[in-house]
């Protein structure tokens, strides 16, 4: 099953729905809002300092996520596992937002995609223990 991610109010096909500003993300029935998030050092190495934030799209309680990355703990799940993410298409129909992956232990994640108003990303390629996550 395809599944839909889309920046907006709008709903195309229903699986994701997410909109950064204020927004919501619809999972079948289990809606919840992404927010600011905190990542937080709990643990070795901490290269962003004691704490670190940022908007990002929050994942529902209902799919498994990943919320450590280094030795930081994030106050919402905004890693998606890559079994999760493989063939997510992510539609941006208002705004920008940038898709990242990688090792939850990596020191960068790469950018696979950067989007804004119109444009879409089918998830691909993604090994197996790397997470996805959606930041503006």
């Amino acid at each position: 099953m395809q599944r839909l991610i889309r920046f907006a109010g709008i709903i195309i096909a229903t699986v994701w729905i997410v909109q950064l500003q204020s927004s919501f993300i619809t999972f079948g029935q289990s809606v919840s809002t992404s927010q600011q998030v905190t990542w937080t050092c709990t643990g070795s190495p901490c290269p962003w300092g004691a704490t670190d934030s940022g908007h990002a799209v929050v994942w529902p309680d209902s799919v498994a996520t990943v919320n450590n990355r280094l030795g930081y703990t994030t106050s919402a799940a905004v890693y998606l596992p890559a079994s999760e993410a493989a063939g997510t298409t992510i539609m941006i129909t208002s705004g920008t937002a940038a898709v990242y992956a990688g090792e939850p232990n990596a020191s960068s994640h790469r950018r696979l995609a950067t989007l804004a108003n119109g444009d879409s990303y089918v998830v691909s390629g993604l090994a197996n223990g790397e997470v996805l996550s959606v930041q503006s």
